[in-house]
């Protein structure tokens, strides 16, 4: 399978093309969302040419390494509370609840008056999902999850479940999921997704797939996916959502390293990036 390289990113506008409007001018930072990549035009080269309707505005007060980060987890966390809908008083349980993503998620969940249950492995990390807005935190090491998410949801279960790690971990999660409700998972496993059968067949557990391209390739309009990053860059602005700086920063020429850097872990909580030191030297 051949996969164009990277979407995620921030820009300057070099030059408008013919018959274009007025929404973004030369010279504005922007971000691109899901793009036509077809023949290798991701974010991993010094230019590409990207339709307007594409391109969203970084405001003055979000700085470059947050922008970088804007499409992938920030939209990807607005997604599944989109399609969730939580309704008030249930709670929405997370895996890797320490993940950028999660913090994300709990971030724009406490935003929007959703609880959330948040599954972490360590206790070092507890406190600041708690400052983040976590109402509820479980290490997974310690407590028998299912009783624990019990206990918190008066028997009934979490209204919907969160899963972005597959394997053995995975296997908790249906039971501790209402009845009828569903497990959404996402992200490509190294290990399949695990649900038992009993949850399946009697308490009708439902497992659905999100994909953030097909969601907003699935919302009804242009202006709908515009509403959506307009709403996702204001979380930005107002500070609802901070993503960390990057851990470590290479040139366009290293990206092999940094692909590499990035696979391997980083050991922090930043971003392995890329920059185009080439362009910034040009100025």
């Amino acid at each position: 399978m051949k996969v164009a390289c990277m979407r995620a990113g921030l820009g300057i506008v070099n030059k408008l093309g013919p018959n274009t409007g007025s929404r973004v001018e030369e010279g504005q930072r922007v971000v691109a969302v899901p793009w036509p990549t077809a023949g290798g035009e991701g974010t991993y080269q010094q230019y590409v040419a990207v339709p307007e309707k594409d391109l969203v505005v970084v405001p003055s007060n979000v700085d470059d390494d947050m922008a970088a980060q804007f499409l992938i987890n920030p939209v990807t966390a607005y997604g599944f509370l989109e399609v969730i809908q939580v309704p008030k008083g249930e709670y929405l349980l997370q895996q890797a609840a320490n993940s950028v993503l999660g913090k994300e998620l709990i971030s724009m969940a406490q935003r929007q008056g959703t609880k959330t249950i948040n599954l972490v492995r360590r206790h070092e990390v507890v406190h600041e999902l708690k400052q983040l807005g976590a109402e509820e935190v479980i290490v997974t090491t310690d407590e028998d999850v299912t009783a624990r998410v019990m206990q918190i949801t008066n028997g009934k279960g979490a209204w919907a479940s969160i899963n972005p790690i597959g394997g053995e971990a995975s296997r908790y999660l249906p039971s501790c999921t209402r009845q009828g409700g569903k497990v959404h998972v996402f992200s490509l496993f190294k290990e399949e997704v695990i649900v038992p059968m009993f949850d399946l067949h009697f308490r009708q557990i439902q497992v659905q797939g999100f994909w953030l391209t097909q969601w907003l390739e699935n919302l009804p309009s242009d202006q709908a996916r515009q509403e959506v990053f307009t709403k996702v860059m204001g979380f930005f602005a107002d500070g609802t959502i901070k993503p960390p700086h990057a851990s470590v920063k290479y040139s366009l020429d290293k990206a092999v390293e940094a692909v590499k850097k990035a696979m391997d872990g980083v050991g922090g909580q930043g971003k392995v990036m890329l920059e185009d030191k080439f362009a910034q030297n040009e100025e």
